[in-house]
């Protein structure tokens, strides 16, 4: 395929974005840059300097996460690596956060199994304990840092939410147990906060907004989960994004 026809994207979000193009069955689209587990509170934070052979992780992706998440080093990474959109989700701000000094970072499953919390002590933060007023703060500070590398038609806002049913591997539609429920409700409750006033700040992004008319899979690559959908989730997206125009405004 003619390089000059490839659209090129970057990601700060989930493994339901970066999941999309799996689907992909040409060249036509690329991802140059995938930053996950990396909470936009923890993105604007002072960095912490972490070496990578700190990092006690065998995944050399998942130590990439970590390290860029610590390091801070999201907006270095998206503005070395040009693209013709940055997709942004907010699945991993259902994670919570970890307060070390007057910096944040985020409480991943990879920083646990890092063991770097044997060297990095600080305050455990729930992420329903935080504020209206300090969460809308951060966004501010995020989407002033975003446009600097990106101009608004260049932002790809993909507003997920998490499924309450799931189909089975027998292809039946099932509920989601009472205690995983209440997780969703709550968690859904504040990624709506949190996507709300993302596209009050950034009114001429494109938004994609379907997840809630599909449901979770239980035979997802990476195993059942409220947000790892079903196939056809998935390729209407890919189909959304093949749509948009690569030649859209650039920042020099």
């Amino acid at each position: 395929m003619d390089e000059n026809n490839v659209m090129y994207v970057n990601i700060h979000g989930s493994c339901v974005s970066n999941d999309v193009f799996r689907y992909l069955l040409n060249g036509s689209i690329k991802v140059n840059k995938y930053l996950a587990r990396s909470s936009l509170i923890s993105a604007i934070s002072e960095p912490i300097n972490i070496r990578m052979d700190d990092i006690k992780l065998s995944s050399r992706f998942q130590k990439s996460m970590v390290y860029s998440d610590i390091n801070k080093t999201l907006f270095k990474e998206i503005k070395e690596n040009k693209s013709d959109y940055l997709i942004i989700d907010l699945m991993d701000e259902r994670l919570n956060l970890i307060k070390i000094d007057n910096t944040y970072i985020t409480h991943s499953n990879e920083f646990e199994n890092s063991k770097l919390n044997e060297i990095l002590r600080g305050e455990n933060i729930n992420r329903f304990g935080l504020s209206n007023e300090f969460i809308k703060k951060c966004i501010d500070e995020y989407v002033n840092r975003i446009l600097e590398i990106y101009k608004e038609n260049q932002i790809i806002i993909h507003e997920i939410y998490s499924s309450k049913k799931y189909i089975d591997k027998s292809g039946n539609i099932v509920d989601f147990n009472e205690n995983t429920l209440r997780k969703i409700e709550n968690s859904n409750r504040l990624l709506n906060f949190y996507y709300k006033y993302l596209k009050e700040k950034l009114p001429n992004a494109y938004v994609i907004d379907i997840s809630r008319n599909y449901l979770a899979n239980e035979s997802h690559r990476w195993s059942l989960a409220p947000y790892h959908f079903e196939d056809e989730y998935y390729l209407q997206v890919l189909n959304i994004i093949s749509n948009l125009n690569k030649n859209v405004s650039k920042t020099s």
